[in-house]
């Protein structure tokens, strides 16, 4: 191993990187092969683009095999940080991992301080690189460290490091509830592909990972196109094993079903008009790229951002003076998907009467039946609509 960490500092044209791979897991006899992503460290050479498979990999799959994507995810992600780092970024880089030092890691990580990360980005990188040194020394590696040293490295060393309390540029994760549905027509009109994704958020608290994992064989309607509310079982459906890189891919944090809320006849319209305008007889996948194929993070993501361009910008035009304020704040602000399931979050805390049932509403706990789902939505949209009537005086729900 220690010949292929060995770095030529004179050809600085490799960089560390993390790509997705898809394996088959088993064989069920019924519903055929199941699969499973996995996070992969490679090296790649910048100048040909040529990528292999790295052997400290290895690591990752010692210590994170039994653990979702978005684990193996994270560590893979903070590994390669911590190498790149180690050998083309820092001031006197390695050259040799065997040179590796304590104080590289207490040196890295203050780096990363320096940059502007918070206290928790930081202590999740020291958790992984905790654990990168136990195995680097678990397979005799590292000649500069004793055993006994990297056991402490957290009780000692880590402790000395001073954290930043407070994010560069704050991050919202909610935002008025009379822009809601302006958001989501918004959505309609600019952004349509993405449009029933961004009322399942914001209704259903649905993550962007979870958003591109949906299929419709998984979508049960109550009503009619789901006049009155859907459930959607949330799976990790693998809809893209093609995808290589991170970015693209979807993660499902948790597998459950997952209540949407109805309001008016507003899920009715987008879900039928989903269906109208978005067919691939060849894929299950409810959202598609506009080749067809089952839409990627990476693109849901970047039709996201594209709305919030465009609704900012509304606001800031708008002659009223509070909501041209607003939409200056937000622009100042950092928001993104997740602002769907925040805003859900704050609905269901200010409308409904116990902490169960914003529990159960986001998917952290299994819903018992669809019956408790059926009851809980006619008692939380009651309240909700109430306020939401009051809120918007458009055409788009009519």
């Amino acid at each position: 191993m220690n010949n292929l960490l060995h770095f030529n500092k004179s050809k600085n044209n490799i960089r560390f990187v993390v790509r997705t791979a898809t394996i088959e897991l088993y064989r069920d006899r019924k519903t055929g092969p199941v699969m499973k992503k996995h996070a992969v460290i490679m090296l790649k050479n910048v100048n040909n683009g040529k990528e292999i498979i790295h052997p400290l990999n290895q690591f990752i799959v010692d210590y994170y095999r039994n653990k979702s994507y978005n684990s193996m995810s994270v560590a893979s992600f903070g590994i390669t940080s911590f190498l790149n780092w180690l050998f083309f970024d820092r001031e006197h880089p390695l050259k040799d991992l065997e040179e590796l030092t304590i104080s590289c890691a207490t040196e890295f990580l203050f780096s990363q301080t320096k940059k502007g990360n918070v206290k928790s980005t930081v202590k999740s990188y020291e958790n992984i690189i905790y654990q990168f040194y136990v195995y680097l020394s678990e397979n005799s590696i590292l000649k500069n460290i004793q055993h006994s040293d990297i056991l402490n490295l957290k009780d000692k060393h880590f402790k000395k490091l001073i954290y930043n309390q407070n994010p560069v540029g704050e991050r919202i994760h909610d935002f008025k509830t009379e822009l809601i549905i302006p958001f989501i027509e918004t959505a309609y009109n600019e952004t349509n592909p993405i449009a029933l994704g961004v009322y399942y958020q914001f209704f259903g608290g649905i993550r962007m990972g979870e958003i591109v994992n949906i299929t419709k064989s998984n979508i049960r309607n109550i009503g009619s196109f789901g006049e009155f509310g859907q459930i959607v079982k949330i799976t990790d459906t693998n809809l893209r094993t093609d995808l290589t890189t991170t970015s693209g891919t979807g993660e499902v944090k948790k597998n459950r079903s997952q209540p949407i809320f109805p309001y008016r006849s507003l899920l009715k319209k987008l879900y039928n008009n989903h269906l109208k305008m978005y067919r691939n007889t060849d894929t299950d996948a409810l959202f598609l790229n506009r080749d067809g194929n089952p839409m990627s993070g990476e693109s849901y993501r970047k039709a996201f951002k594209n709305l919030q361009i465009l609704f900012v910008e509304n606001l800031k035009k708008s002659n009223d003076i509070r909501i041209s304020t607003y939409g200056h704040y937000l622009d100042s602000m950092k928001w993104s998907t997740h602002i769907g399931r925040g805003v859900f979050s704050n609905l269901l805390a200010e409308y409904t009467d116990n902490v169960l049932e914003v529990a159960v509403s986001r998917g952290d706990s299994n819903l018992n039946s669809s019956l408790t789902y059926i009851a809980d939505t006619k008692r939380i949209m009651n309240k909700l609509q109430k306020e939401l009537e009051l809120l918007y005086n458009g055409d788009f729900l009519d």
